[in-house]
């Protein structure tokens, strides 16, 4: 008696497969550089950084003040949107008032040793016309006068809020939006920053920063 043993059957994969919903990483993810023996003191040490993110896209590379390689990863695809948006009106603004503006790529190192990068930023025009040549290829020194920073669905609060707080402490103004909680503030150095719902009139501080730009 002969048994004939059935071939296997083969299910072809569906023609347009589910993206995954979530990145494995959903929060940023952070490295002690010194235990790692890299010297983050080191005169380019910034623009390597920098160039690591270039690198290594679409993942961010900022530092922190306590000697940490911070990863941060992709914000997703409404957080980008708005990002792109606040950078691009950022850019129109400047254009008719000075100065210099910046998206998500540029680094600025803080007085108290961190590197951060923005979702969107502006300098003066002299702060941009005194850059030196290793800044305007790689990292500045110092926070820019202006920030725009849009909490997405990767960014965990307390770290967030940390970060938000090292912006301003460096003397930086900041203009904060959180669309988890669709709130926005506006955070002035020397003044408390106040929530504002969607529709609420516009926070009066930011005519002393910047007459005639609105996000």
């Amino acid at each position: 008696m002969v048994t004939v043993k059935p071939e296997p059957t083969l299910t072809a994969p569906p023609d347009n497969p589910e993206p995954s919903a979530d990145w494995t990483l959903t929060g940023e993810f952070r490295l002690n550089l010194s235990a790692l023996g890299v010297d983050h003191f080191a005169p380019d040490f910034g623009e390597r950084l920098c160039q690591l993110s270039t690198d290594n896209p679409p993942w961010q590379f900022e530092y922190s003040a306590q000697g940490e390689l911070i990863i941060v990863p992709p914000p997703g695809s409404e957080s980008s949107r708005e990002e792109a948006v606040a950078t691009g009106e950022l850019y129109v603004w400047r254009r008719g008032n000075g100065g210099m503006s910046y998206g998500p790529t540029v680094g600025f190192r803080l007085s108290n040793g961190a590197q951060r990068i923005p979702d969107a930023a502006w300098i003066t025009q002299e702060r941009y016309d005194n850059l030196t040549a290793i800044e305007r290829r790689g990292t500045i020194h110092g926070a820019p006068d202006f920030v725009v920073e849009i909490r997405s669905r990767t960014d965990r609060l307390p770290p967030f809020l940390a970060k938000m707080q090292e912006w301003i402490d460096g003397g930086a103004t900041l203009r904060l939006g959180d669309r988890l909680a669709t709130t926005s503030s506006l955070c002035v150095p020397g003044r408390s920053g106040r929530a504002r719902n969607p529709g609420e009139p516009r926070d009066p501080f930011r005519r002393e920063f910047a007459a005639g730009f609105h996000l």
